[in-house]
């Protein structure tokens, strides 16, 4: 009787609204989802999964069939649960979760409460809720999310004014279509019309901080379309764990406030920092060298300057025509100067410009505190498993001194221990041969030589070479979720593994070796100066990261820049292998 006159209530909401989406106002008034301030608790997901899908490429079936979700504060990888269904199709997985969160069942999008156990029937491509509380996923199941239709390549040739149109546009007509459903189907319940609405604001803010990345001449940028973002960020509902990427639209929303995005290749403020670090290292020194190199810091400071102000206005090629271009290429791609070069293969940098750009964050008053503080806890979260180590001191003094939420407390402290303990484990380890040392390598500057004595022991056997940097979320994402398949694919066929690492610490080198299980046999892990880096890379041609190289037992390069092995098609990798063995 109770839940029929809950039931009815609802009807009667729903029905007050059926000519017009819920207003922001409504929104930002509803209670209607657990918020227990990210305590967080277990929850169950179990079912039977009949008539599977035969059209999965076997390689993708754990990361397809399973449960995807996100944790509040990482905008890199999605937490992935394989649903593992046995011989009948009974699965059952658990998750650790926080307040209401949102995730990804098979192909199905599901809203979770811990504490909770979720039952379900999967027949194909069909969804059937079981048990108690089942209104809201049995909705979804029915009436699917519609998703924000967006075409970045045209998008990104408009300029802000025209971007914020159609961005309105298409909210307007995902609410047209919104209305539509509600006139059709009137008992649609308050959670799923406020998940809805909320989704396709949250969504257009996803696209819209993207243009961070544009030209300043194809933007156009006023300021309007920042505070129209700002809107759609303040106005969703709570708990923000019902948006799987509100962090990355945090962080790119305050970096498009507070920084200008990167033009062909080049972060300014990054530049301007590592400069300033050089300077403040040779600032130490009385030497000759010494002086002539911070003379020349400010000579490209001043070229700097003037590249600057032809920035918002200049093409691209105009850009790399200037005086200043070439010479930062030189500078920090190819290692000219010793002591920048040992700056930027650290972490050094990016930890100052986070400091630099968090203080600013905790200053910025028209942002509400909780979103305040979920950006800070996700830049410093995001720093961590950007750089894979630990945070610095000064890093972990603003967590304590701005950071009132304790589970973000305990997420970032946590996670700066967890990256420690890896890179002690594996510098202590005795089982690191595969671990090689740069001294062999000391003095040499030809690509080729460099590559030549790092290849010719291993004759005979094909080589598959990985160019990755702890640094880049895509080259640690493959090494996390494909190197197991590919070594278990490859394993009886003579393969050498070697995996180049760019631009990182030892520190954090050790740290993702540890964390993805990469000491292996038939592999080897090179970390060398940036200098032997930068020229093997010219070598091999390398522009862009990760990049994977097969070269044929006789030292020959099998695979061209546009022909790259892919980790995550080892079926196809083995027969191209097969194919160079001649078998």
């Amino acid at each position: 009787m109770k839940t029929r006159t809950i039931l009815a209530v609802l009807c009667v909401l729903c029905v007050a609204t059926v000519s017009q989406p819920l207003s922001a106002q409504t929104i930002g008034n509803t209670r209607n989802f657990l918020d227990n301030g990210n305590s967080g608790g277990t929850v169950t997901v179990r079912g039977r999964m009949t008539n599977i899908p035969t059209d999965i490429p076997e390689q993708y079936r754990d990361m397809s069939i399973a449960l995807r979700f996100s944790a509040p504060l990482n905008y890199y990888d999605d937490n992935i649960i394989p649903l593992h269904p046995d011989s009948a199709g009974n699965f059952e997985v658990r998750a650790e979760v926080v307040n209401t969160t949102i995730a990804q069942l098979f192909t199905q999008t599901v809203v979770l409460e811990p504490g909770r156990t979720y039952e379900v029937e999967i027949d194909g491509y069909n969804y059937t809720f079981k048990g108690d509380d089942t209104l809201l996923n049995t909705e979804l199941a029915a009436h699917p999310l519609k998703g924000f239709k967006w075409n970045m390549d045209t998008m990104d040739t408009k300029t802000d004014a025209e971007a914020l149109r159609a961005a309105k546009a298409e909210i307007a007509r995902l609410d047209s279509m919104e209305a539509a459903l509600y006139a059709e189907v009137p008992a649609l319940s308050l959670r799923y019309r406020t998940l809805r609405h909320s989704c396709v604001r949250a969504e257009a803010a996803h696209y819209l901080v993207q243009r961070r990345y544009l030209a300043h001449n194809v933007r156009q940028d006023d300021g309007t379309l920042w505070k129209y973002i700002h809107t759609l960020i303040t106005e969703l509902p709570r708990p923000y764990t019902l948006f799987s990427d509100i962090s990355y639209v945090l962080i790119n929303y305050l970096s498009g406030l507070i920084e200008p995005g990167p033009r062909i290749g080049l972060n300014l403020s990054y530049i301007r920092v590592a400069l300033d670090m050089t300077e403040e290292r040779y600032a130490l020194r009385s030497d000759a060298e010494a002086h002539a190199r911070i003379q020349k810091i400010n000579e490209l400071r001043t070229l700097l300057d003037d590249y600057e102000k032809i920035r918002p206005t200049a093409t691209d090629s105009a850009l790399q025509a200037h005086p200043a271009y070439a010479l930062l290429m030189a500078e920090f791609r190819e290692g000219q100067d010793p002591v920048l070069a040992d700056i930027v293969k650290g972490t050094a940098v990016i930890e100052r410009q986070t400091e630099q750009k968090l203080a600013k964050v905790v200053t910025m008053t028209g942002l509400p505190r909780d979103l305040r503080e979920l950006a800070l806890a996700a830049e410093l979260y995001g720093l961590m498993e950007q750089t894979h180590v630990p945070l610095t001191p000064t890093l972990q003094d603003i967590a304590g001194k701005n950071l009132q939420n304790t589970y973000y407390k305990k997420l970032i402290t946590t996670g700066s221990d967890r990256l420690a303990r890896l890179a002690a484990s594996l510098s202590s380890a005795s089982e690191t041969d595969c671990l090689m040392p740069n001294a062999p390598f000391e003095g040499m500057t030809d690509g080729e030589a460099i590559w030549k004595k790092i290849a010719e022991p291993l004759r005979g056997r094909v080589i598959f070479v990985d160019v990755w940097g702890t640094w880049c979320g895509p080259c640690r994402a493959d090494l996390k979720n494909h190197t197991e398949n590919l070594h278990r694919a490859l394993a009886d066929l003579p393969v050498t593994y070697v995996y180049l690492c760019n631009r990182s610490t030892d520190e954090a080198w050790h740290s993702c070796i540890a964390e993805y299980g990469l000491v292996l046999p038939h592999t080897l892990h090179y970390n060398l100066p940036p200098a032997q880096q930068a020229a093997l890379e010219k070598y091999l041609k390398v522009e862009h990261y990760p990049t994977y190289i097969l070269f044929a037992p006789d030292g020959t390069r099998a695979t061209a820049p546009d022909q790259e092995p892919q980790p995550y098609n080892p079926t196809y990798l083995r027969q191209q292998v097969k194919v160079l063995l001649g078998k």
